[in-house]
């Protein structure tokens, strides 16, 4: 999505991408902030994803973590990690949740 492409949409279009934007409680600060430019004309949203998937199979985030793919789901049903699940059965983790977990860690619930 470019500026330009932006400017020839609709007002609807629009009003659901800001009102989506103002109220993913899911979306980071600088997700925000892309949207917010985007919707400005200032620019597309590639150069925020850098080429790297958002998302993570279960198998990627448990090796990132290095921990099992059963600790992984146990971490998930306490609550720690809100997985995304693109199809029914299908779950799929994000990178940055994943990765903010891997440099801060958290102290699990008992």
């Amino acid at each position: 999505m470019s500026g330009a492409y932006l400017e020839g949409m609709n007002a609807t279009t629009r009003m659901i991408i800001e009102n989506l934007a103002a109220a993913d409680a899911t979306l980071s600060e600088q997700e925000r902030q892309a949207v917010e430019r985007l919707l400005k004309g200032g620019g597309a949203l590639r150069p925020l994803f850098s080429g790297e998937s958002l998302l993570m199979t279960q198998k990627e985030a448990a090796r990132l973590l290095n921990v099992s793919r059963v600790t992984l789901w146990r971490l998930t049903r306490k609550g720690i990690f809100q997985p995304v699940e693109i199809s029914p059965g299908t779950l799929r983790y994000r990178r940055e949740e994943i990765e903010s977990f891997a440099r801060v860690g958290q102290q699990v619930p008992g």
